[in-house]
């Protein structure tokens, strides 16, 4: 389950955003390895997602993290004729996959999941390799942080796909909004 806690600086008359949830994990063990997808794993500070390179090697984008509905806005901008393409989440890359809360848009915002904390370092910058899955992505990724965010490992700790409260934590007033879709296809939020 996703929390989010947005800087409203104490108006209690809004009520908290909808919880969403983590709903994907994924590691690469090398630099252009193929992505492993995993339902649970290891978080430390000294390696950032356990089994995955880039952890240690940068300790200021030790875990990225994606919201759902930003890669679908990447992809849907992306559509043609037979409307948007098939492709996973993992081909951006990241970490953590999340569904139903904006990430914060701020370097310093604090994220939990679970036991983990984490704290953002900035906009993850999609590389060339987008536009080797698919022409264009790269360019429809760059809007509105829409590839993510970079996080450093505060705490550590075991987290799990789809099991896990996440909450995020924004230091800047209403820095972050939660942007989810119902089942039912009802707007949620703003």
């Amino acid at each position: 389950m996703i929390d989010v806690k947005d800087g409203r600086n104490g108006e209690p008359d809004q009520p908290p955003p909808p919880p969403g949830r983590p709903i994907g994990l994924a590691r690469r063990s090398k630099s252009r390895a193929t992505i492993e997808e995993l339902t649970s794993g290891m978080i430390t500070r000294e390696a950032g997602l356990e089994g995955c390179f880039r952890g240690a090697k940068f300790p200021r984008r030790q875990i990225t993290i994606l919201a759902l509905e930003d890669w679908h806005a990447a992809l849907a901008d992306l559509s043609g004729i037979a409307g948007p393409p098939d492709l996973p989440w993992t081909v951006r890359r990241a970490n953590v996959l999340v569904e139903c809360v904006r990430l914060p848009r701020a370097k310093g915002a604090t994220i939990a999941v679970g036991p983990v904390v984490l704290e953002v370092t900035g906009e993850t910058n999609p590389c060339h390799r987008m536009n080797e899955a698919y022409q264009g992505l790269l360019s429809a990724l760059h809007p509105h942080w829409r590839g993510g965010v970079t996080c450093r490992v505060i705490e550590g700790g075991h987290i799990a796909q789809s099991a896990t409260k996440f909450a995020c934590w924004l230091l800047l007033q209403n820095a972050a909004r939660h942007a989810c879709r119902d089942r039912s296809g009802g707007d949620q939020g703003d």
